[in-house]
């Protein structure tokens, strides 16, 4: 495990800070043209995270929950990934968060949204 650790050591990023479950976040991604990697444009996706994984590896990735008007959208980022510019915290949730996935807030809002 020790040599694992030291492979991807240089990877890990240390210029965001530490993220909790239910807090609301402004993600700011780099998105590559399909026919040329060299353009791109900025694009930026506001939610609430509602999970997280492996969060102390190179593979930690947590997912982002937003409610447009017609569609509650779920996005998964890559927290090391070179294509995430920047990490914004907006604050946290009303409720207090007692549990770590907030998968529910998922299918509240679904339905909600299916309702009317």
């Amino acid at each position: 495990m020790d040599l694992m650790q030291e492979i991807t050591k240089p990877y890990l990023r240390k210029d965001f800070l530490s993220l909790q479950v239910g807090e609301k976040i402004k993600v700011t991604t780099k998105v590559f043209d399909k026919g040329n990697k060299e353009k791109y444009r900025i694009s930026n996706f506001e939610g609430i995270i509602i999970s997280q994984k492996r969060p102390k590896q190179i593979n930690y990735n947590f997912a982002v929950l937003k409610e447009g008007s017609k569609l509650v959208i779920k996005q998964t980022f890559f927290y090391h990934s070179p294509s995430i510019i920047n990490i914004k915290k907006m604050g946290m949730i009303n409720q207090k968060v007692r549990q770590a996935k907030l998968y529910f807030l998922e299918r509240e809002l679904a339905a909600k949204k299916s309702n009317g």
